[in-house]
């Protein structure tokens, strides 16, 4: 409601003055109405106008203003409260042309006046534009590759997931001023700088596919993506990397990894950095009889991978690694090029050892050899035949056609003790 008693302008000193005993100041009705009015009287028209109004005017795609008016304070236009102490409200939508300068100064005398509504965030609307607009971003960038839909350049909304980024650099200029530490990714992607500490999105592994190109992503994660490439080598302690639901693709190797995979798929190979490499959950993409590499490279450290299913090869074991492989169901293989080193070798499968000498020391006292299980079965079931001068025991596995030994076992002289000889 409007003050019958009105603020006074006077164009000489360009002040805007308030009127005393008054705690509720409009900014439309008592300030914006009364100058428009004031202008008419004289020559008053002569002097900078106090005000600028905007209503329905664009402030940002997307969002319109309502009705906000804004002190010309660049022209030297002031509010100076009445010469009392006073708190005053000013309600409505005010903010300065330059958000820089002062919008009031103070009373002559020696009063304490509190005006309220001259806020932050009415004086600055730069900064409501700022906050909604990197709102929209979700703390990351987005870039899409692949479906034509991306666009060039770093002005708003480019990036939003709206209007994704057709290309790294921009984005990665666009996060850097936004000061974020994600992307997220539809299509491929070349590395082309350090990325430590950030995170890669994918939208689906099969359609974001993040090339490490030799760069140093320590500490960055990658979420449901495929990786190729290699990382940097990073230097000591080092700063481990994380992936989760990614792919290694067919016919790729993933190179110098360290850190933690989980729920990752194989259809490559995987060469290993120093340090705890750890792979939970993982699998083999790869169908029939071949299976992914683990390269050990020589490297020091351990290797833990938990709950694998599929086909598996390790490779260049050397003194002092450690590893733990814990099979859901799958083909372990260890050939010669591993001459050192203790694995611990869990769970149901098959095991292929080729070892040369020296070789790393297998414990498999938690494991079931997938072929003891059906030398279990074909005992059970009575397929054995023992040699005519008793000597031998032959087991068969008779499920198939025509049958084949699984095992032969030669007998003591007591009759007493069978001894798996094949």
């Amino acid at each position: 409601m409007s003050s019958p008693l009105l603020p006074e302008f006077f164009g000489d000193t360009l002040l805007i003055v308030l009127p005393s005993t008054v705690t509720e100041i409009s900014v439309e009705a008592d300030l914006y109405s009364q100058w428009k009015e004031w202008i008419k009287i004289g020559d008053n028209a002569k002097f900078p106008p106090a005000f600028r109004t905007i209503g329905g005017d664009p402030l940002t795609p997307g969002i319109d203003a309502g009705a906000y008016f804004f002190l010309q304070n660049q022209d030297g236009w002031r509010i100076k409260p009445a010469e009392e102490n006073a708190t005053v409200l000013i309600t409505g939508n005010l903010a300065p042309e330059d958000s820089t300068l002062p919008q009031a100064i103070p009373t002559t005398g020696t009063f304490t006046v509190l005006l309220l509504g001259l806020q932050p965030i009415t004086q600055n609307i730069d900064v409501i534009l700022e906050q909604t607009q990197e709102s929209l971003y979700s703390g990351r960038v987005a870039i899409d590759t692949f479906s034509g839909d991306g666009v060039p350049g770093v002005l708003f909304p480019i990036g939003t997931r709206g209007t994704p980024s057709d290309n790294l650099a921009d984005a990665r200029a666009i996060a850097d001023n936004l000061g974020f530490h994600e992307f997220e990714i539809h299509g491929n992607v070349l590395l082309d700088q350090e990325y430590e500490d950030w995170s890669f999105i994918g939208t689906s592994a099969l359609h974001s596919i993040i090339d490490l190109n030799g760069q140093d992503v320590a500490g960055a994660s990658f979420f449901n993506c495929s990786l190729k490439g290699s990382a940097a080598i990073i230097g000591s302690p080092l700063h481990q990397m994380f992936a989760r639901e990614c792919v290694i693709p067919v016919g790729e190797v993933l190179g110098e990894w360290t850190g933690v995979m989980q729920e990752c798929l194989f259809g490559g190979d995987i060469s290993l950095q120093d340090g705890l490499c750890a792979f939970l959950f993982c699998s083999s993409q790869i169908a029939g009889t071949e299976t992914p590499q683990f390269e050990k490279n020589n490297n020091p450290g351990d290797l833990n991978i938990r709950a694998w299913s599929g086909g598996l090869e390790i490779l260049n074991f050397s003194s002092g690694d450690n590893c733990s492989v814990d099979l859901i169901s799958g083909h372990l293989k260890l050939g010669p090029t591993n001459t050192a080193g203790t694995l611990v070798l869990r769970g149901v499968g098959k095991y292929t050892n080729t070892m040369g000498s020296p070789k790393l020391t297998v414990n498999r006292d938690g494991f079931v050899d997938g072929e003891d299980i059906t030398l279990i079965r074909a005992l059970a079931a009575g397929d054995a035949v023992v040699s005519p001068d008793d000597l031998t025991v032959t087991v068969y596995d008779n499920s198939v056609s025509p049958r084949v030994i699984l095992a032969v076992y030669s007998v003591s002289s007591d009759g007493r003790i069978r001894t798996r000889t094949s």
